[in-house]
């Protein structure tokens, strides 16, 4: 039992002195290397189907190309980037395929936004 009560007691006194050590952060140059910068891309298109996911590609492994359905009425392309530690952004683009702007709103109505994996 004595050994038990030396070998917590040694525990403890690592573990506050663990506590009393600031946190090991990142150098700001480190952030700023590709290696802490994360993106990700991906497309869905609105078809009178329903939303159809489709190409995407997720830093750093390759793309991942599908082609895009013949009845596409519109695209949404949603991109992510975020730094380890610091902030992150996400762009979306819509890109109508088709000049009818009624069918894309009763589309939009019935099917809602995409939903992205990312």
């Amino acid at each position: 039992m004595l050994d038990t009560i030396k070998a917590t007691s040694s525990l403890r006194r690592v573990h506050a002195r663990s506590l009393r050590e600031p946190l090991q952060r990142p150098s700001p140059f480190l952030l700023k290397s590709p290696r802490f910068r994360h993106h990700e891309s991906c497309l869905c298109t609105l078809t009178p189907a329903g939303w159809i996911a489709g190409s995407y590609r997720h830093t750093p492994w390759q793309p991942v190309a599908v082609t895009p359905p013949d009845a596409a009425v519109l695209t949404v392309r949603r991109h992510v980037t975020a730094t380890y530690g610091g902030p992150s952004r996400a762009i979306e683009d819509r890109t109508p395929q088709t000049q009818d702007m009624a069918l894309i709103e009763s589309l939009l109505t019935r099917y809602g936004s995409p939903e992205f994996g990312i």
